[in-house]
């Protein structure tokens, strides 16, 4: 797990800041969680702690993305997915409207940084 999240963090740390933002200013995160096919409510609140604790970025979580939209993204620099629809205990959870699966791909089109955290690969396996 340490390993992995020292990956997460070394990635996010290759992503500039806003364009025209200070120098310093901490890069903002969404973490997006949960659900997951493994246990996101331990390994969120560690990422975002880890993170946070670098001094590099200011994270939100989100446990709703199915709510996210256009507006929500833009006060984002970079999405990490700790969510996944994966498992029979998760199937029925795929509650993605086509407005905010696009949002989503939107986001990332207009070089948005997206990481993801191990299962958050397999957020639509279907």
């Amino acid at each position: 797990m340490r390993y992995i999240l020292t990956l997460l963090i070394a990635a996010l740390a290759s992503i500039p800041s806003a364009a025209g933002a200070e120098a310093d200013a901490p890069v903002q995160v969404l973490l997006v969680s949960g659900q997951n096919n493994h246990n996101w409510r331990a390994t969120t609140p560690k990422i975002k702690s880890i993170l946070e604790d670098s001094g590099r970025f200011q994270v939100e979580v989100t446990e709703q993305p199915e709510k996210l939209d256009d507006e929500a993204l833009k006060a984002f620099d970079v999405i990490v997915s700790n969510w996944n629809c994966w498992g029979k205990e998760n199937e029925d959870r795929n509650k993605w409207s086509d407005a905010t699966k696009r949002a989503y791909l939107d986001f990332v089109r207009a070089g948005g940084g997206h990481v993801v955290v191990h299962a958050g690969s397999s957020s639509f396996p279907s």
